[in-house]
């Protein structure tokens, strides 16, 4: 219903109104979540469902993955969010919100929630009620702490403890984590699915994000091809058999990615100018971006992709992994 007082619901509160008995009125009050829907590029155009305490409410994605909801037809905290969005491999992704105000829906929120629940958030969703916000509510802080434990002691990154609704963008530090982990899967071997099968049963995240020993990279290198950047890319200047791997909302997901088929092998040329081309595209070091935890990390750019990453393991062995802007599908390239 709307959230209109009508002049006969004042008389509750008035003394004198005459006759009748009295009866009650509940008086919701509006709210706004707004947030962003990332896997580590931006999901645009999906579907943002929310189920509340009291009522739902849908919205669409904005290119940015920028979403708001609007409650003013009395719903009721709290509520819990999925967005989908559909294709070869369709997209869900869930969160939650205990107050108004920001809140994001990611694979980083999914896993929490998975974890919380010890069970898939799309049962808890389908069933949404007081009970399983509560088993929500006691959960996620544990659950938070289990999974920044565990992607820090694989290297991942730095998890924040307020990944539920902090506010970021595409792009970021805290987007570059996701980025992390969907390119980390990719060298491994695994999915998604498989990181959210291990999270379900706490298991150590290692068996599916497996560590190399430290590298000798150093952070914060320069802007531009100088410095510690220019070094890393001069020492390992060449061409390689780069095999082409699909990933989205689970890695392999698509065939074809930018026209790249899954599995087929290119040529990948790292070049001593911090450049790096594959196919028709040409790529180049932009940032300071430039680890020393198990890898080297260089972040690229090119025409026509997106968040771009050269990897370096101290094994020797590399990743270079971007995404088409128009869709967020990534491809990555494992090198030899």
């Amino acid at each position: 219903m709307n959230n209109l007082v009508f002049p006969g619901l004042l008389c509750l509160a008035l003394v004198g109104c005459g006759g009748g008995t009295e009866s009650t009125a509940t008086i919701t009050t509006p709210f706004t979540l707004t947030g962003t829907a990332a896997r580590g590029a931006a999901i645009s155009a999906g579907t943002v469902n929310a189920k509340c305490s009291d009522g739902t409410a849908t919205t669409t994605t904005a290119a940015n993955g920028s979403f708001t909801l609007i409650f003013n037809a009395g719903q009721t905290l709290p509520c819990m969010l999925q967005v989908t969005k559909a294709g070869v491999t369709p997209l869900e992704l869930y969160s939650f919100a205990s107050s108004s105000g920001n809140v994001n829906l990611t694979p980083l929120t999914d896993l929490a929630l998975t974890k919380a629940l010890a069970a898939s958030p799309a049962v808890a969703y389908s069933s949404f009620d007081a009970t399983e916000a509560a088993a929500i509510a006691t959960g996620l802080s544990a659950a938070i702490a289990y999974l920044q434990t565990q992607l820090s002691a694989a290297a991942q990154g730095t998890l924040p403890a307020d990944l539920m609704n902090l506010s970021f963008v595409v792009g970021d530090a805290n987007d570059k984590l996701l980025d992390n982990i969907a390119l980390a899967l990719l060298a491994a071997g695994k999915s998604y699915a498989d990181l959210v099968a291990a999270v379900k049963t706490s298991a150590d995240l290692s068996t599916v994000l497996p560590v190399s020993s430290a590298g000798t990279g150093t952070t914060g290198g320069p802007a531009g091809c100088t410095g510690d950047v220019a070094a890393f890319f001069a020492a390992n200047a060449k061409t390689y058999a780069g095999v082409a791997g699909t990933y989205d909302a689970t890695p392999s997901g698509r065939p074809t990615v930018l026209g790249f088929v899954n599995g087929a092998t290119y040529p990948v040329t790292v070049n001593g100018n911090c450049t790096i081309t594959v196919g028709t595209y040409t790529l180049t070091y932009v940032d300071k971006t430039f680890f020393s935890v198990g890898q080297y990390d260089a972040d690229v750019a090119g025409a026509g992709v997106a968040h771009g990453h050269y990897e370096k393991f101290s094994d020797g062995t590399s990743l270079l992994g971007f995404n088409d802007p128009a869709t967020t599908n990534g491809i990555g390239f494992s090198m030899p």
